[in-house]
């Protein structure tokens, strides 16, 4: 029986390690999987905090975006208002009558002279055209304009040019006033 009892030590040691084993292999589990249950609530919370720093920035983007897109319109928007102004100047400017252009006329080709004492020549639309030859017998004739009114002078040699169409006038005015005129018609 000596063999049975040293049978019987060796498998109550032998279970006694297993358990031993087990136990030691649990609590490595165990503080494994606290382990990795913490590392991953850290990968999450710095995550998290990652989401909402991109999710803010991406949202100050949008609304920067979405600013300068109404900025836009509104600035387009005010540029309309201004052109159709201007547009309603130049068809008034269209429909005055001969004798109040002619009294325009007189005084722009007087200024563009004075401007190109050297001129010769003379551009204009059609229903200008026989006025200035009126007003100002020495200059000739060189070609009709698609104009509102007013006069192109030239020099002899075709070099230099003086612009005094009411278009170019109109768009010098408007150009030289935009922020007058915007403040104006816009507080």
């Amino acid at each position: 029986m000596a063999l049975d009892n040293v049978v019987k030590e060796i498998l109550e040691q032998a279970e006694g390690q297993s358990a031993s084993i087990v136990d030691e292999g649990k609590a490595d589990a165990k503080t494994l999987l606290q382990n990795a249950k913490a590392k991953a609530q850290e990968e999450t919370s710095a995550y998290n905090t990652e989401t909402a720093k991109l999710a803010a920035e991406m949202k100050k983007m949008e609304l920067s975006s979405l600013g300068l897109r109404l900025n836009k319109e509104y600035l387009n928007a005010k540029k309309a208002i201004i052109d159709e102004i201007y547009q309603t100047a130049e068809k008034k400017i269209s429909k005055r009558p001969i004798r109040e252009k002619e009294k325009v006329l007189k005084k722009l080709v007087a200024r563009a002279e004075k401007e190109l004492r050297s001129a010769k020549y003379y551009y204009s639309n059609s229903k200008d055209k026989a006025v200035i030859k009126k007003l100002f017998s020495k200059l000739k004739f060189k070609k009709t304009i698609d104009t509102l009114g007013g006069v192109i002078l030239e020099d002899e040699d075709e070099t230099v040019r003086v612009n005094y169409t009411f278009g170019v006038i109109l768009n010098n005015v408007k150009e030289a006033n935009l922020n007058d005129i915007s403040k104006r018609t816009f507080g």
